[in-house]
C-alpha cells in the first residue's frame, strides 16, 4: 500500500510578519489559487509603530541634513576667511562641526535605511502587501491548493505563526512502505508503478506480472529512508512524479509495484495468507474440508497486497486467505501441531 503526499519542498507556511487582528480570510481549505492572490486582510499594529518610526527617522535625517549644510557653509566662509577675520583655531572648530554633522547625518541616513529595508522586505515579500495605513494582505506565494487556514475574522494573530498554508501540486511524492530486509533490492532511479487502491484486475495474478496497462501512474524512486519507523518498523521509499493536471490528489492511497534491482522467484499468495506464529511465518494449507495444516514458509518481495514465497510451498496446494488470521486466532496451530 502506498499514499499520495505533498512534496514537502513545495508547500509554503504563510506567517504574517506583525501582530493584528484579521479582517477577512478569502479562502478556504481545498481552493486553488493563483501566485500573489489575497488569502488573508488583517490590522497590523506593528506596521503602524514601524509607520510613527519612519515619519520620526525621516525628520530627524531632515533635520541632520539642514545642520551639515550649516556646518558646510559655516566651514567653507572660515577657510576663506582664515588669517584675516577667522583664526586658525575657529577654523579647527568649525571643521569639527563639520565632522560631527556628516557623521550625524550618515547615522540618519541608516535609520531611515533600515526602516525602509523592513518595508521592503518585511511587510512586503512574496507572501504579504502593505494596502494602506495599518491593513495588510497575505498572499500566496505560489500557484497552489490551499491545505489549511488557522484565523477567522475578528481573530487577533502574532507575527511568524502560521495562518495559512499553500501546497504547490504540480509535483507530488508516492510514498510507500518497505520492510528493511527488501530496502537492498531497490535503489535511487528505480520505477515506482501506482494505481488507486483496490483497482487491479482482482484475478488472482502476481502484482508484478500484470501489464503496464493497469498501473496508470509511473515516477522514479527518489529516496528509502536509512531509518526504520519507530512506529511501524518500515522504511518509507518516495518517488517523485509530476502532476500538471492535479489529478492526482494528496492523501488518496495507492497500489504501489516497486521495480527491483535484483528478481525473486517462488509462489505468490495474497499477504493476508502469511501468518506470523512465534516469530515464524506460516500459511494454512486446506489438505481436506474442514482439515487445515500450518506450512512453515519463507517469504520474499510483497507488493500489490501479494508476496513471494520463496520455500515452504510448492504452488499446487489450496490455501486459506481471508481465514488465515481466524485460524490462528482459535488457536489452529497448537490443535495441528501434531499433523505436520
Amino acid at each position: 500500500m502506498a499514499q499520495i503526499q505533498p512534496d514537502t519542498r513545495l508547500v509554503v507556511h504563510v506567517r504574517p510578519a506583525g501582530s493584528g487582528k484579521v479582517l477577512a480570510v478569502s479562502v478556504i481549505p481545498g481552493q486553488k489559487v493563483k501566485r500573489g492572490e489575497g488569502l488573508i486582510d488583517y490590522t497590523d499594529h506593528a506596521l503602524h509603530v514601524t509607520q510613527l518610526q519612519r515619519a520620526q527617522a525621516q525628520a530627524a535625517l531632515a533635520a541632520a541634513r539642514a545642520e551639515q549644510t550649516d556646518a558646510r557653509l559655516a566651514y567653507d566662509r572660515g577657510r576663506a576667511l582664515v588669517g584675516a577675520t577667522v583664526s586658525q583655531g575657529e577654523l579647527q572648530r568649525r571643521t569639527a562641526m563639520l565632522q560631527q554633522a556628516d557623521a550625524n547625518l550618515a547615522a540618519r541616513e541608516a535609520d531611515v535605511g533600515t526602516i525602509s529595508h523592513r518595508f521592503q522586505e518585511e511587510y512586503t515579500s512574496v507572501t504579504e502587501r502593505i494596502d494602506e495605513d495599518e491593513r495588510s494582505t497575505l498572499l500566496s506565494p505560489v500557484d497552489g491548493v490551499v491545505q489549511s487556514i488557522a484565523a477567522a475574522p475578528g481573530a487577533d494573530i502574532e507575527a511568524g505563526t502560521d495562518v495559512a498554508t499553500v501546497a504547490d501540486l504540480s509535483h507530488v511524492w508516492f510514498v510507500a512502505w518497505i520492510a528493511p530486509e527488501n530496502a537492498a533490492q531497490l535503489s535511487p532511479g528505480g520505477r515506482f508503478d501506482a494505481r488507486p487502491a483496490g483497482q487491479g484486475t482482482n484475478n488472482g495474478d502476481d502484482a508484478q506480472t500484470e501489464g503496464d496497462e493497469t498501473w496508470p501512474w509511473s515516477g522514479k524512486i527518489a529516496s528509502i529512508d536509512q531509518t526504520a519507523d519507530p512506529t511501524n518498523g518500515l522504511l518509507r521509499v518516495i518517488a517523485e512524479v509530476a502532476n500538471p493536471d492535479g489529478a492526482l490528489r494528496p492523501g488518496a492511497m495507492l497500489d504501489a509495484r516497486l521495480h527491483t534491482t535484483a528478481q525473486q522467484t517462488g509462489v505468490t499468495v495474497p499477504s493476508d495468507a502469511v501468518q506470523r506464529i512465534d516469530g515464524r511465518d506460516f500459511v494454512f494449507v486446506q489438505e481436506t474440508p474442514e482439515r487445515f495444516r500450518p506450512a512453515p514458509v519463507v517469504t520474499g518481495l510483497e507488493n500489490g497486497g501479494r508476496v513471494i514465497i520463496r520455500s515452504g510451498l510448492r504452488g499446487d496446494e489450496t490455501i486459506v486467505t481471508q481465514g488465515a488470521f481466524v485460524l490462528k486466532s482459535i488457536g489452529a496451530v497448537a490443535q495441528l501441531g501434531d499433523d505436520d
